[in-house]
């Protein structure tokens, strides 16, 4: 978790406006991942959701299947944040959608 969270803020993550921007951190040689939410996401669905998506990932890496697991996941966090931070006319993608290999 601390290596998500240093690069969290290596890549900016905490510069959104509303604070709700979510990393998902996947060391595959060290057989970890860790979910880290800004403050402003985790201020609306607390501790239980990031335990609960984390133990359905983890559920889903030990049955051999993370690709499912991460899809799900990321599906998972991208209704809570259409649910608590709708889209308005006027937004602009303040992080890149890209996925980084480090």
């Amino acid at each position: 978790m601390t290596a998500a969270k240093l690069w969290f803020g290596r890549m900016g993550m905490e510069n959104t406006e509303e604070r709700n921007g979510i990393l998902f951190y996947v060391a595959v040689d060290e057989r970890a991942f860790a979910i880290v939410g800004d403050a402003g996401i985790h201020a609306k669905v607390g501790d239980a959701f990031w335990q609960a998506l984390s133990g359905a990932m983890s559920e889903a890496f030990a049955k051999g299947k993370p690709a499912e697991g991460l899809e799900r996941a990321i599906a998972e966090v991208g209704s809570r944040l259409a649910e608590h931070f709708p889209r308005r006319g006027n937004d602009r993608n303040e992080l890149s959608d890209e996925v980084s290999y480090r």
